[in-house]
């Protein structure tokens, strides 16, 4: 997998996940070349079921610029279930993935959009019990005014697959997201991951720290997002430890 002259995740080989190319006009001004990946997971209303055929429709969801008054995200990849890769956007852009400060490889920066590239990937997020079943966010039925409704009990359409679910005993390491209950990650969005950093990680001369960036440390404390901490705690590093020990970058011009 390599990146060409259009700034395009290309496959080279048979064994390099397909790249599905999308579109989407929410699109912002780099500062100069991204420096570093921001993971997040999708969740929310769409439902645990994104990963059989409906990942196109969540990426065609962000063609459009919202209206000014609406809010609106996107991303570079989304990575699906089955390790199929979308891409909505080339990577000489940036994305509406994060759009708060931080800090990026030791420099603060007012908008973390204008300078990473962010990787979607297709999960349920943080998990409810209720009877023995499993259920991802909004977890609860909605009531005749519209809003959820906990008293009505869990929505069906968000309940999880039992195979799927995974207790997470510690918190991430710099302890903000706590432990409790999430929807695994497949072995086949793993290998795709593995794959697409192989390619970015020479392309721009990234170091393994500013591959390890989560979207819940520019958005916990402001808006309570969380993802994808299971992605971070369970397989991130052995990623990062892979494409590091086979992978010297060589860090190209701004």
């Amino acid at each position: 997998m390599r990146v060409n002259s259009d700034y395009l995740l290309v496959a080279e080989t048979d064994e390099d996940p397909h790249v599905f190319l999308m579109h989407t006009e929410r699109t912002s001004r780099l500062a100069g070349k991204p420096a570093g990946v921001v993971w997040h997971w999708t969740a929310g209303d769409y439902g645990p079921d994104i990963g059989h055929g409906d990942s196109e429709a969540l990426c065609r969801s962000i063609e459009k610029r919202p209206p000014a008054s609406a809010l609106g995200g996107s991303w570079h990849f989304l990575i699906d279930r089955d390790g199929s890769v979308f891409q909505c956007a080339p990577l000489n852009v940036g994305t509406w993935h994060v759009g708060a400060p931080g800090v990026i490889a030791g420099r603060p920066v007012h908008n973390i959009n204008r300078c990473t590239v962010g990787i979607e990937l297709e999960n349920a997020g943080r998990l409810k019990e209720s009877g023995g079943r499993y259920y991802a966010w909004p977890y609860w039925r909605r009531g005749p005014g519209g809003g959820l409704d906990s008293r009505l009990g869990p929505n069906p359409h968000f309940e999880v697959p039992r195979e799927r679910v995974m207790r997470i005993a510690r918190p991430t390491a710099d302890g903000i997201v706590a432990g409790g209950l999430f929807d695994a990650f497949d072995a086949r969005q793993v290998a795709s991951a593995e794959c697409v950093l192989r390619a970015l990680v020479p392309y721009f001369g990234w170091t393994q720290d500013v591959c390890a960036y989560g979207h819940y440390q520019f958005a916990y404390k402001s808006i309570g997002k969380e993802d994808p901490a299971a992605w971070l705690t369970l397989h991130l590093p052995g990623i990062l430890s892979r494409v590091f020990g086979a992978v010297q970058p060589t860090p190209r011009p701004a």
